[in-house]
């Protein structure tokens, strides 16, 4: 490019979003507040969704939200309570072997 062989083409964006900080996020009952600048704030209407809120539901907590140009992407995150009971397993995949550990079991080799 230096030396005139190519041209310089200027940078394009492909997939248009921004992700909202975490703690520039606030939930005010039925909105979301949104922290553009200090002082300055977007609301977002969330009293038309079809999930519950973190408010509503014990052990759950509220993500960073993705905004495209035609959507807001809210993630909820929920506590291992959901999971009916079940047990869980950490498994450790090495070379040679495959290890898990369970509180109510113990290692599992």
């Amino acid at each position: 490019m230096l030396k005139g062989d190519r041209e310089r083409r200027r940078p394009t964006a492909r997939r248009l979003f921004a992700r909202a900080k975490q703690t520039l996020v606030k939930l005010e009952g039925e909105k979301l507040r949104l922290t553009v600048k200090p002082g300055e704030y977007v609301y977002l209407d969330l009293s038309k969704r079809y999930f519950p809120l973190p408010g509503e539901v014990s052990s759950a907590g509220l993500g960073e939200p993705i905004l495209t140009p035609e959507k807001v992407h809210l993630p909820v995150h929920y506590k291992d309570d959901a999971q009916g009971g079940n047990p869980s397993v950490a498994w450790d995949f090495n070379l040679l072997s495959l290890d898990g550990y369970s509180p109510e079991t113990g290692w599992i080799r």
